[in-house]
């Protein structure tokens, strides 16, 4: 009987897992609008920083001195341009969607290799792997490959691609490295360098000299993409910390926001209210009563709190840690 329910629970993550994995890739195939990271490469490959066909809309683009510019960080637009040129060869357009589907699998795979170096068994791996791919906010960008989607899953799989060289052979040169690649991904999210440089300096053992070499290993390629980064923000508004966020052609409601700092302190609190705490929005007839409609109740577009999309995570707490 264990063996026979063993089977059946085996069969059932398997069914999910390919379930959700098809839902991805039809998905992603599908997607054709907002693209301007394919639109960028294909600027690059012209030898341009900005755009020189017009994506969908304009919309998100920073505008100076009679041209559009994306201001994302590159690299999303660096790994396309090889598929660029390949797919502009045939006159066919490269969607960001060709590559995602690949993306997500990758973040998938490597969670269930983390999870087997840190000695979880075979079933449960497939349990948090599926729990951050697939029941997490992770899945709101992971099946829909619009631009702002694809950089933090660019992002993700780099950073589960650290995580995974930090548990396992951890190599400083390339734990630097791809810190380095993140900063050009989603720049914030480069700070999971701070976690390795801790580590370095209190957790492994070896003396100053071995530390120092290691230190440096880290800190250079990093280092060399920062440098990549500023020479990138100079060439386009002459100002090495300008990305073209104060500059972009956002809604009115954005706009307000971005008056208190694009970088303010203020936004800290909202920020922290709406990734924890915001619970869904109900849905109400009209605007008067309080009866409800179907579906009865809508994600907040600013943001719905974990402790609703990803309840999970709450196990987090149960878990004894050396």
């Amino acid at each position: 009987m264990n063996i026979q329910k063993k089977g059946y629970l085996f069969f059932l993550k398997i069914f999910f897992v390919v379930l959700f994995l098809t839902v991805t890739l039809f998905l992603n195939f599908s997607v054709k609008g907002e693209q301007q990271f394919s639109y960028l490469a294909k600027s690059f490959v012209q030898g341009k920083l900005y755009f020189l066909e017009k994506p969908l809309t304009w919309g998100d683009t920073a505008f100076f001195e009679g041209k559009y510019y994306w201001p994302l960080p590159p690299l999303p637009s660096i790994v396309l341009i090889p598929f660029v040129i390949i797919f502009d060869s045939f006159g066919k357009f490269f969607y960001q969607g060709y590559l995602q589907f690949f993306l997500v699998a990758g973040v998938f795979f490597l969670i269930y290799k983390i999870a087997k170096i840190l000695k979880y068994t075979k079933s449960d791996s497939y349990f948090w792997a599926f729990a951050f791919c697939f029941s997490s906010t992770f899945i709101g960008v992971a099946l829909w490959s619009w631009s702002w989607n694809f950089s933090q899953v660019v992002a993700v799989f780099l950073l589960f691609l650290a995580i995974y060289e930090f548990v396992g052979r951890r190599r400083s040169f390339y734990l630097g490295l791809l810190s380095g690649f993140i900063l050009l991904t989603r720049s914030l999210s480069s700070l999971i360098l701070v976690l390795f440089l801790l580590n370095l300096l209190f957790v492994e053992k070896g003396n100053l000299g071995e530390k120092s070499i290691k230190l440096f290993k880290i800190v250079i390629p990093f280092f060399i993409s920062l440098m990549i980064f500023f020479v990138y923000n100079s060439l386009r508004f002459g100002n090495i910390f300008e990305m073209g966020y104060s500059m972009q052609n956002i809604p009115e409601v954005s706009e307000k926001a971005r008056s208190y700092g694009v970088f303010s302190l203020l936004h800290v609190p909202g920020n922290i209210y709406y990734f924890l705490l915001s619970p869904p929005i109900p849905i109400f007839r009209d605007g008067l009563s309080a009866v409800l409609k179907f579906p009865y109740i809508s994600a907040n577009p600013w943001g719905l709190g974990i402790i609703f999309t990803s309840p999970y995570l709450i196990y987090l707490f149960f878990i004894e840690y050396k």
